[in-house]
């Protein structure tokens, strides 16, 4: 799988998939994919797990999931982190982030 695509690990409870969190930003939104994981700038800061409620909070709303269906697995305390969102597909997942223009589709290159 290219550095430039999401990984995500499908479970029959849901899927697992790595965020990389920049905190204190101007908005929260997704910026791209960074080694396989969802790059998300966050507007909360990173004290007393602010930013981890924010990204918790928007990755809920962009997977159409109640927030307690969207949790840190590991790395609480870092700016890598491993989410599990329950009851939700990969192929949902990923849908959901496009519909987000957060995975765009592959351009094919144009030749001159």
């Amino acid at each position: 799988m290219s550095s430039m695509e999401l990984e995500m690990t499908e479970s029959p409870q849901g899927v697992r998939f790595a965020i990389k969190v920049r905190a204190g930003a101007g908005r929260t939104e997704v910026t791209g994919i960074w080694n396989g994981a969802l790059k998300l700038n966050v507007s909360r800061p990173p004290s007393q797990g602010e930013a981890n409620r924010e990204c918790l909070r928007f990755l809920a709303e962009c997977l159409g999931l109640p927030k307690t269906a969207v949790e840190i697995k590991s790395g609480e305390h870092a700016s890598r982190k491993i989410v599990f969102a329950r009851g939700i597909t990969s192929a949902r997942a990923h849908a959901a982030f496009m519909a987000q223009s957060v995975i765009l589709p592959r351009r094919k290159p144009k030749h001159a």
